[in-house]
């Protein structure tokens, strides 16, 4: 029981961090009003129901799917820019609308970039030679393949 409230837990911070928080906090420094605000805790709420519907049953819808998985790729980029403009609204000659706009362009570029980057495999051939083997030898070096719930068609 105690296991179980703790993961729920942690997975609500994780939600909230990843999903809600950044859009929040950009919010607040648009509209110059506090970072936190409670009605904030009712959409991690559902994105906490939606991601554990996701990974506890065996639901396969793509809408789903896509949104768990790049929300969580676009969510952990956002954080980390939203985090870093929290970190430069700090600075005396810094106005927060002109911090929050930068950091919405920055979470953009870097997450379609992100997006570019993973859509591309690329595939090398080296040849090795060496007078210690006799046989001709095939290795296979595979590099930040992340396979998860894809099928092994998948790297294919």
């Amino acid at each position: 029981m105690i296991r179980t409230v703790t993961f729920i837990a942690i997975m609500f911070v994780m939600a909230y961090g990843l999903y809600v928080f950044p859009f929040v906090a950009l919010a607040a420094l648009f509209a110059g009003h506090a970072i936190f605000q409670p009605w904030s805790l009712v959409p991690a709420l559902l994105v906490l129901f939606l991601i554990r519907l996701y990974f506890v049953t065996s639901i396969t819808n793509k809408v789903l799917k896509a949104f768990v998985y790049y929300g969580m790729g676009a969510g952990f980029i956002s954080l980390w820019v939203t985090c870093l403009a929290l970190a430069a609204t700090l600075l005396p000659a810094v106005d927060d609308r002109s911090v929050a706009m930068v950091a919405v362009a920055a979470t953009l570029c870097l997450t379609v970039s992100a997006l570019v980057n993973g859509s591309r495999v690329t595939i090398k051939t080296l040849g090795l030679t060496s007078t210690k083997i006799s046989k001709t030898v095939r290795l296979v070096f595979i590099s930040d393949v992340h396979v998860g719930s894809n099928s092994p068609r998948h790297l294919e």
